[in-house]
């Protein structure tokens, strides 16, 4: 396979728009970093960006559409916090986990019955959205264990003959992944993944109920004992990996060596995390690497 390079013209976004429509994998710029593109509701499309990224079809992939209103189509239930949001947020690198419509295969939910949902800004990205017809499953446009790209150049580095196509839009504005959150109530959120949108952003809203305007109660920054509601560790390491660049990932291998160590110990223990858990100790020992390297 032959990886096109196309520009960011009206013809060349359309001509990407259709190889999404057809099935195919195409590299694609957004605000935060380069993305691996495929129709998000197509199951054969989907497995094709695990195989190009070369890594197991387990992980959930963030769902791109062009306007929020989209979401509707995907998500079964959205809380009215999750408009709120996506006034001040969208378009922008925030990723709001929903309740999947069953229009979202489980591929692309990693197996979860939840799905993260986003509006990019950068306006290659959010034209081939429209252009194409359908939302658009787009993880970061690496080979499992490298930095993500944040330009067509890097992509083509990792992806050719990988992919159908790199869209070439310049370098990523932002260079970090989008912020991911849940919904714990229906005035608090959860941070799953830090990412642009910061606590401070997002605890500075004004929620408008029966009560009055109030402000998000609570905006959470650290996971919890509570582990049926938060995310495994081992993807918080990866997903730092994948975001720092080559020097800063010699640090967080450093983590993920002690989680590989401490999640052994967990696998042989049965009922509900403590505060001394290891799920908890290998965040502890993220942050403590993270300090270190500001």
């Amino acid at each position: 396979m032959e990886t096109l390079l196309l520009g960011a013209s009206e013809s060349d976004l359309a001509a990407a728009a259709e190889l999404i429509r057809n099935g195919s994998v195409v590299g694609i710029p957004t605000e935060t970093v380069y993305g691996l593109g495929a129709d998000a509701c197509c199951e054969s499309a989907v497995q094709s960006v695990f195989d190009a990224k070369g890594r197991p079809a387990d992980n959930p992939l963030i769902v791109h559409i062009s306007d929020f209103s989209q979401a509707e189509k995907y998500a079964c239930h959205i809380p009215p916090l999750a408009y709120t949001l996506a006034e001040h947020f969208c378009p922008g690198p925030l990723t709001m986990v929903l309740p999947k419509s069953e229009k979202v295969p489980y591929i692309t939910s990693g197996g979860l019955d939840t799905v993260g949902i986003r509006v990019p800004s950068h306006p290659a990205m959010h034209r081939i959205i429209e252009l194409s017809g359908t939302a658009i499953a787009a993880p970061s446009a690496n080979r499992s264990g490298y930095p993500s790209p944040t330009c067509a150049q890097h992509v083509l580095r990792d992806m050719n003959g990988r992919i159908a196509a790199v869209v070439d839009g310049g370098e990523s504005e932002l260079g970090v992944e989008s912020t991911v959150i849940s919904f714990d109530s229906e005035m608090s959120v959860r941070i799953l993944r830090p990412g642009c949108v910061t606590p401070e952003q997002l605890s500075s809203i004004k929620v408008v109920t029966g009560d009055g305007a109030k402000r998000i109660t609570e905006c959470v920054n650290e996971f919890t004992p509570d582990c049926e509601r938060c995310v495994d560790p081992f993807h918080v390491v990866q997903w730092a990996m994948e975001a720092l660049d080559e020097v800063r990932r010699e640090v967080w291998r450093d983590a993920y060596a002690e989680f590989t160590r401490l999640s052994k110990e967990h696998s042989r223990k049965k009922g509900r995390p403590k505060a001394d858990d290891p799920k908890i100790a290998i965040l502890n020992a993220a942050k403590a690497k993270a300090e270190e390297i500001k």
